[in-house]
C-alpha cells in the first residue's frame, strides 16, 4: 500500500549479513536502536522455539484491511512474555518457516523484535510495528534523519529508551523531543565535552534553539559531580570566574544568559565595576555580558560602597554594574561611613539601593545609630527608616526615643525641638527642613 520495498541485498545473503546491512543504515539515524536490535537479534535465537506439525492459534492483532483473493491467514509466529524461567518468548511454526526465503525470514525476526517494543509501549495491534519494520527493511529509513525520526517515534507511539535521534552530532532520546518547545535536545546518553567561550565543560544535558527561534546553544547542564571551570570577560570590565555545577542558558544570539555556580567549598567570583562579589548560586548576564542579577540567599557577598565593604546577602540586581535591588540584608553588624556620618547597621538590617547604585534607605533591625551633622550643635539618634540623597547625605530619619528630645537648626538659624518618634527631614547640607509627628 505504501510502496515500501525491502532492500536487504541478495536473497541468498545470510541473515546475519542482512542484519548488518539494516543496522548500518539505522546507525546514522538512531545509534542506540541499531545497537538494541543487534542485541535482541542475538537473544531471539535463544528465546525462540520452532514447532513442527502444529497450527498456531490465530492472534487477531494485525488489524489488516483485506486479504487477497484465494489467500488465507496462517499464524506463523506468536510471542508471549515468559512466565517461568524455562519459558521461551517466541514460538514459530517450523513448517511455515521452511517455506520462507532469507528476506522473509529476516523480516519475521525483525518484526518480532519491533513488535516486542510496541507491546511494551502498550500497543494492542501490530499495525504501527509493521510500518516501522517496513521502513527498517528498506532504505527509506534514511529519510528520517534528525528530528524526523523523533517525530516518527512519536507518531508510532514508541518511546522506548532505545529510540534515539542524532542532532548536531549529539544523540538524544526521542521521548524528550516535543514540537511545542523552543529547543531540541535533552539528556545525553554519555557525558560530552563542550567548548563555551573558550572553556571546556563536561556536560550531561545539552539543547539547541530550533532554527526559527535562534542559533546555537539553548542550554546545557554540567555533568553531576564534575564541576567545570568557566572564565568570562567583556570589554566593560565585567568578569566571571566560576566553577559551574548546574545549568548554563543562552540568548538566541548565542551569548550566555544564566549560569549556576557551585556551592562551597568552591569559590566563584564576579568582578563588576571594580567590585569583587563572591557567589555560589544563580547569576544572570545581559546580551553584552554585564551582570544583571545574582540570586543566592545562602552565601554572603561583599559589595564595595563609599569605601565600605558591606557583607550582604539576598537577591541582587544590577544595571550597568550598579546595584538596583529593592532590599539586601547585612549578615553581620557593621559600621558604615556614609558622607562622614557613622551608622551602625545591625545584623539582618535591610538596605535599599537606588536605580543608579546609590544608597537610599536603611531599615535597622531594632537598632539605632548616633548621627552628627555638621550644621547641628548636638548629635542625635536615628532609628529606621533612614533615607539618603544621591550624594549620600542624610535626608530623613526617625528620632529615637530620647526623654527631652533634641534641638535641631534650620538654615535660617531657627531651632526646633524634635522628640522621640518624630520624623525629621534635612537638606543636602544637613540643615533641618521639617519635623513631623
Amino acid at each position: 500500500m505504501r510502496s515500501i520495498a525491502p532492500q536487504l541485498g541478495s536473497p541468498s545473503l545470510e541473515l546475519e549479513k542482512k542484519l548488518v546491512l539494516v543496522t548500518n543504515r539505522l546507525a546514522a539515524i538512531s545509534p542506540s536502536l541499531a545497537s538494541f536490535i543487534t542485541k535482541e537479534y542475538t537473544k531471539f535465537w535463544k528465546d525462540v522455539q520452532f514447532l513442527d506439525n502444529v497450527i498456531l492459534n490465530d492472534i487477531p492483532d494485525s488489524d489488516h484491511l483485506y486479504i487477497p483473493k484465494g489467500c488465507e491467514i496462517q499464524q506463523i509466529a506468536i510471542q508471549r512474555k515468559p512466565e517461568f524461567a524455562e519459558d521461551k518468548r517466541y514460538f514459530v511454526s517450523n513448517d511455515l518457516w521452511k517455506t520462507l526465503n532469507s528476506d522473509n525470514k529476516f523480516a519475521l525476526v525483525l518484526h518480532e523484535i519491533v513488535y516486542n517494543i510496541a507491546i511494551e509501549n502498550g500497543h494492542e495491534n501490530s499495525r504501527r510495528a509493521r510500518h516501522l519494520n517496513s521502513l527498517l527493511l528498506s532504505d527509506k529509513i534514511i529519510n528520517y534523519k534528525g528530528i524526523k525520526f523523533a517525530e516518527l517515534a512519536a507518531q508510532l507511539n514508541m518511546q522506548d529508551p532505545s529510540f534515539t535521534y542524532v542532532y548536531n552530532d549529539y544523540e538524544f532520546r526521542t521521548a524528550e523531543y516535543s514540537p511545542d518547545l523552543l529547543w531540541i535536545g535533552g539528556e545525553l546518553l554519555t557525558t560530552s565535552e563542550v567548548v563555551v567561550s573558550g572553556n571546556k565543560l563536561k556536560v550531561s544535558k545539552i539543547s539547541f534553539y530550533k532554527k526559527e527561534y535562534g542559533r546555537g546553544l539553548f542550554s546545557l547542564e554540567v555533568a553531576p559531580g564534575q564541576p567545570s571551570k568557566l572564565v568570562l570577560g567583556n570589554s566593560s570590565g565585567t568578569t566571571v570566574n566560576a566553577n559551574i555545577c548546574g545549568y548554563i542558558n543562552f540568548y538566541p544570539e548565542g551569548n550566555i544568559k544564566h549560569l549556576f555556580g557551585c556551592a562551597e567549598p568552591f569559590k566563584n567570583y564576579i568582578q563588576v565595576n571594580n567590585q569583587s562579589i563572591q557567589f555560589s548560586g544563580h547569576i544572570g548576564l545581559s546580551q553584552e555580558g554585564d551582570v544583571t542579577f545574582i540570586n543566592n540567599p545562602k552565601t554572603p557577598y561583599l559589595h564595595f560602597y563609599l569605601n565600605n565593604w558591606i557583607p550582604i546577602y539576598g537577591n541582587l540586581s544590577f544595571i550597568s554594574g550598579n546595584l538596583i535591588t529593592d532590599y539586601i540584608y547585612v549578615y553581620q553588624t557593621i559600621d558604615l561611613n556614609i558622607g562622614g556620618v557613622i551608622f551602625t547597621v545591625e545584623k539582618d538590617s535591610q538596605i535599599l539601593m537606588s536605580p543608579v547604585g546609590e544608597l537610599t534607605f536603611i531599615y535597622f533591625n531594632g537598632h539605632t545609630s548616633s548621627v552628627k551633622l555638621k550644621p547641628q550643635q548636638n548629635s542625635f539618634k536615628c532609628s529606621f527608616p533612614i533615607a539618603f540623597y544621591n550624594n549620600s547625605s542624610l535626608k530623613r530619619c526617625m528620632i529615637a526615643s530620647d526623654g527631652n528630645g533634641i534641638q535641631l537648626v534650620k538654615r535660617s538659624g531657627e531651632t526646633v525641638r524634635a522628640r522621640g518618634g518624630n520624623t525629621v527631614t534635612f537638606d543636602v547640607d544637613g540643615f533641618l527642613i521639617e519635623v513631623r509627628d
